[in-house]
């Protein structure tokens, strides 16, 4: 099946009983579920603190665009205290490669002086609807180089 890009317009509006997704729906990656017309969108979204969270809908295209399922919480934990990624997690893009899905994704931290810091993180998915993190710190260090 091939698709050719078409701006659909509101997909999901944020929905205070979901946790990931409170407050707001942002920027996504979709990805086609198979060969079929359903296909998993990766949302950042943020929660009752204003942190962004990433998390998983599913849509079928061929039955008005409908929302299928809506993952209950977010894909990847926030990073512990002090890390890159304690902040939030945000503009998912995902790519599969030797058998694996690999996500890769902004991770905040709020500063006290510069409002917000961003890193790029990089994690790996366990199932459907959980990645686990590559490490508790960001792909690229800060240099002077």
């Amino acid at each position: 099946m091939t698709f050719q890009w078409q701006k659909l317009g509101l997909i999901i509006q944020p929905n205070t009983q979901i946790s990931w997704l409170k407050t707001h729906a942002g920027s996504s990656f979709a990805q086609q579920v198979g060969h079929s017309s359903l296909f998993d969108v990766y949302i950042s979204g943020r929660d009752n603190h204003n942190r962004s969270r990433i998390g998983k809908i599913r849509i079928d295209l061929e039955n008005n665009n409908s929302i299928v399922d809506v993952s209950s919480g977010a894909i990847l934990e926030l990073g512990d205290v002090g890390c890159f990624d304690e902040s939030g997690t945000s503009y998912p893009v995902i790519i599969e490669a030797n058998s694996k899905k690999h996500l890769y994704y902004c991770g905040w931290q709020q500063g006290l002086i510069t409002p917000f810091m961003v890193s790029l993180g990089s994690a790996v998915f366990l199932n459907d609807n959980e990645a686990v993190k590559r490490s508790k710190a960001p792909v690229f260090a800060k240099t002077n180089d």
